[in-house]
């Protein structure tokens, strides 16, 4: 993986984080460490290992799903929902 490709991958956790920030905010509790400290995992397996096709759910090719704990899944869903609203 190159330098460009890395510091794509960091700015994308940190805007995951920036969500996760905001949403806690608005919630006016939850929990931090976990949500935070996965960012970085989940940019790296989303937006570069997982192979997948938002306009195409089903397609045969796509890689496997993460199911993450139920308190992680709302702050990582509204991240993944304003990504494919970009890919669309």
């Amino acid at each position: 993986m190159d330098e460009k490709k890395i510091k794509e991958l960091e700015r994308q956790a940190n805007d995951i984080r920036i969500t996760l920030i905001e949403a806690l905010v608005e919630a006016g509790s939850g929990h931090t460490a976990g949500p935070l400290g996965m960012a970085d995992i989940f940019t790296y397996l989303y937006f570069h290992e997982l192979r997948h096709d938002p306009k195409n759910p089903q397609w045969p090719d796509c890689g496997p799903q993460i199911s993450a704990e139920k308190k992680y899944n709302e702050e990582l869903a509204k991240e993944l929902q304003r990504e494919l609203r970009k890919e669309t």
